[in-house]
């Protein structure tokens, strides 16, 4: 009858590769999350730069007169104006609500309108995940919040 090896009886050389096999894969897996995290950081990074474009893009080109928001020529990025592109602007004010919205959200109902209405503070800049699309924010010196959102 053949007996069971115990830990002794494996040489020098097995015990060594098991245990280089097991850091191996723990090296690995701890790797494997951060090159995930960082290419997700990356991401949004990224998003977080085309949306502040946006934002630019919309207060250079909006004209406010009367408390009503207009657009003295047409806006650069073509997203704007296509009903459903997955690009919608907003401006809104904390106190009143929205105040204008682009011609791709007109059909568009936000998943929770009380975003329209958060406070944020002159000069802030907030990338926010909402439920399935991602909201990024920019205070002006007149209380008004330029808002895009941006679908996944």
């Amino acid at each position: 009858m053949t007996t069971k090896p115990t830990a002794t009886d494996y040489s020098l050389q097995t015990r060594l590769l098991i245990v280089f096999s097991i850091l191996l894969g723990v090296f690995l897996s701890l790797t494997g999350v951060v090159l995930d995290r960082a290419f997700s950081n990356s991401i949004e990074a990224g998003a977080q730069d085309r949306l502040q474009g946006h934002i630019y893009l919309l207060l250079a080109g909006a004209d406010e007169e009367n408390g009503e928001f207009f657009f003295l020529e047409d806006l650069q990025e073509p997203r704007f104006a296509q009903l459903d592109s997955g690009l919608y602007g907003f401006i809104s004010n904390a106190a009143i609500g929205e105040l204008w919205r682009s011609d791709s959200a007109r059909t568009f109902d936000l998943p929770e309108p009380k975003i329209l209405q958060q406070r944020i503070n002159v000069g802030e800049n907030r990338f926010d995940p909402v439920s399935y699309t991602h909201l990024r924010a920019h205070e002006t010196r007149h209380d008004i919040v330029c808002r895009l959102l941006l679908e996944k």
